[in-house]
């Protein structure tokens, strides 16, 4: 009797955690039992027969995606929105490989051999069975990044920069996709303009990739591009994920999509989208607070997150007639100058060694403001040809001092084979080491 009662406790508390996956536990009891303990199969009616009853009342009386979606292919689970039939699609499978161990197990013990040799073929099986399976889905480099992008992408989406920057910290940017995380992370805490070249950036698309077609690239360059307040290319990339997105959509995408909406006072097209979004349970929040903006342009300009963003040259850049840093510089001298702007500008210029466009980069900015670190060491570079530019700008002394002591350094190392390394370890940080010795 305590058997029965165990696998009537042991099936409720499956069904309570997992849902319809009950059933296959159901199932996967009721084997074991015929194949290991053929006279106590009984005891397994206790928990196939109430998995069962509890999945299909389930299916039929609950408006959950039913156990049966896992068994179509995998282009199908893709095509879902919800991951309960790629969680099915997932255990079915694992439960039908652990059922043919258990026949396999069963036959090979029956099988009229020594009992040694029915051991050693048995853990065989097994052994090769589930090192065949985990080598199957073992993910390949794609879905490695595609896996360290998705993280990526939460902790920008949750606006959690300083976890993008402790995820760096722990091991150097690899590519020009994670730098561009990086770098936008440290835009955001005004720290770019200190600490860009800590990061050993490879060229300026490490400030802004190149898109490669792919969902987690168009995510990042929406959300540079909204940052530095070109919404034309934003709302592109935008459009991109939402095409790209596995399961046909993204809702951040189309949060993105409101945001821009919003700003350019297209009230029906930002409804629109947020009826959509008011439809998932996680987002439905998200979108009634959003509502409270349609038809109130006072309260869009107070928006923290959107004030710095100008609508003057939105419209001109469809057919790429304006250069990109012509528009970043544009939103310099919006109502509210973008500071997020002020430094990809900038920083895109030191990465390109456009030192004149830079200095006339400066000029366009407010002298009276205290310049980041890497424009100082900059400008040090400007004012070798140039001293009165010293003039019109405040330079930290200790940046004036490490900069000649820089130029001691670097004609030594000239004469020395290991010069290049001491130069990096002593000044790999600096803008100066960027713009003399790296091509």
């Amino acid at each position: 009797l305590y058997k029965h009662i165990f696998s009537l406790i042991s099936t409720l508390a499956v069904y309570l955690i997992c849902g319809q996956l009950v059933a296959l536990y159901g199932i996967l009891v009721m084997l074991f039992c015929l194949l290991a303990t053929p006279k106590a199969w009984k005891t397994a009616l206790g928990a196939i027969v109430p998995g069962l009853v509890f999945t299909l009342i389930t299916i039929r009386w609950t408006p959950c995606v039913p156990l049966t979606d896992g068994i179509y292919s995998l282009a199908y689970q893709e095509s879902q929105l919800q991951p309960d039939s790629y969680l099915y699609f997932v255990w079915i499978r694992t439960c039908i490989l652990l059922g043919v161990l258990f026949i396999v197990s069963y036959l090979i013990k029956h099988l009229p051999l020594k009992r040694r040799w029915v051991n050693m073929a048995t853990t065989a099986v097994s052994g090769l069975g589930f090192a065949a399976y985990a080598f199957l889905q073992l993910p390949n480099i794609e879905e490695v990044l595609n896996n360290e992008m998705e993280h990526l992408a939460y902790l920008s989406k949750q606006k959690d920069w300083e976890g993008i920057v402790e995820t760096f910290d722990k091991r150097p940017p690899t590519n020009y996709i994670e730098q561009n995380f990086l770098f936008l992370a440290l835009a955001k805490q005004n720290k770019l303009g200190n600490t860009l070249f800590s990061y050993n950036p490879k060229g300026p698309h490490s400030l802004l990739a190149t898109w490669d077609h792919r969902y987690y690239t168009s995510v990042l360059l929406s959300d540079i591009h909204f940052a530095i307040g070109d919404l034309t290319l934003s709302e592109s990339y935008a459009m991109e994920g939402l095409t790209l997105s596995k399961r046909g959509g993204s809702p951040y995408m189309m949060q993105r999509l409101v945001e821009i909406s919003l700003i350019r006072e297209e009230w029906n097209l930002a409804n629109k989208y947020l009826e959509i979004l008011g439809r998932l349970p996680a987002y439905k929040e998200w979108a009634k607070a959003h509502q409270a903006y349609l038809h109130h342009p006072e309260r869009v300009k107070q928006n923290a997150s959107w004030k710095h963003i100008s609508l003057s040259l939105q419209a001109d850049n469809l057919f790429s007639l304006l250069t990109v840093d012509y528009i970043w510089k544009e939103h310099l001298h919006g109502a509210t100058p973008n500071p997020i702007a002020e430094m990809y500008i900038g920083c895109s210029y030191l990465l390109a060694k456009k030192l004149e466009k830079f200095k006339d980069f400066l000029f366009e900015i407010s002298k009276e403001q205290v310049i980041p670190i890497h424009f100082q060491e900059a400008l040090l570079i400007l004012a070798s040809d140039e001293p009165t530019l010293l003039e019109q700008f405040t330079i930290d002394t200790t940046t004036i001092n490490r900069f000649k002591l820089f130029q001691q350094d670097i004609r030594k190392a000239s004469k020395d084979s290991y010069g290049l390394t001491q130069l990096q370890r002593k000044y790999g940080d600096t803008y100066w080491f960027y713009y003399f010795c790296k091509n």
